[in-house]
């Protein structure tokens, strides 16, 4: 019967870890409900590892599952201090423009050409505030334009074309492939360096010199739900 128990236990645990791995990627609301909930988690943890002291696996079981419920924790509240939570409220209704409209602006701190963030990945940045509302300018718009490149260093152009994310500019020699990660490059009044844009989908030719990268995000630019305004580009 205590092993049943036992499995249930890491059964439950698991569930709720990854339960709550998801949502803070997606980077719903985090409020006061996640310390309410993991304190009774961490005691009963603590507990199943008391009565099973003579069951090493499970102890380190037990162990790794606390520190990963701790890190979750500290997780949500550098969430909470580094970025402003929002949610979409509806989409540009103009059909040449790749832009929300988010439920919070200047009002809840959020200004001009901040970097807005959905499932841990750059999707655009602030083009417009209201005291209440915010316009999010999103990465496959066709006025948008930043510098990004691969982990390697490769730089190119990212800018929206035709409801795509691309990345042109790039030497045809230069070191890029298909699945390779992209990340922004910070430059004076831009947004900040290193953030995670998407993968390599294509690259295509654009003369003998140059190529184009196709950028597959993270997330659906058509279907966000719930963002993260980074407070400091």
């Amino acid at each position: 019967m205590v092993g049943e128990n036992q499995k249930q236990i890491r059964v439950v645990v698991f569930i709720f870890v990854f339960t709550l791995s998801v949502a803070l990627m997606s980077a719903a609301p985090v409020r006061g409900w996640v310390d309410i909930i993991l304190s009774p988690l961490e005691n009963l943890l603590t507990i199943s590892a008391d009565d099973s002291v003579n069951d090493p696996e499970l102890l380190a079981e037990n162990e790794t599952l606390i520190a990963r419920i701790t890190e979750l924790e500290q997780e949500a509240r550098a969430t909470k201090e580094s970025a402003i939570l929002a949610e979409v409220i509806s989409f540009s209704a103009d059909p040449y423009e790749r832009r929300v409209i988010l439920n919070k602006g200047s009002l809840s701190g959020i200004k001009k050409g901040q970097a807005v963030l959905a499932s841990n990945s750059f999707i655009g940045i602030v083009s417009d505030t209201q005291e209440r509302r915010a316009v999010v300018q999103l990465l496959n718009d066709p006025q948008f334009k930043a510098i990004a490149k691969t982990k390697a260093g490769t730089e190119g152009l990212l800018f929206g074309q035709f409801g795509a994310i691309t990345m042109t500019r790039i030497p045809k020699d230069a070191a890029i492939s298909v699945g390779d990660s992209i990340f922004t490059v910070g430059e004076a009044g831009t947004v900040r360096s290193g953030l995670f844009v998407g993968k390599v989908r294509e690259l295509q030719p654009d003369s003998r010199l140059l190529q184009t990268a196709f950028i597959e995000p993270v997330v659906s630019l058509n279907d966000i739900r719930a963002v993260s305004v980074l407070k400091d580009n």
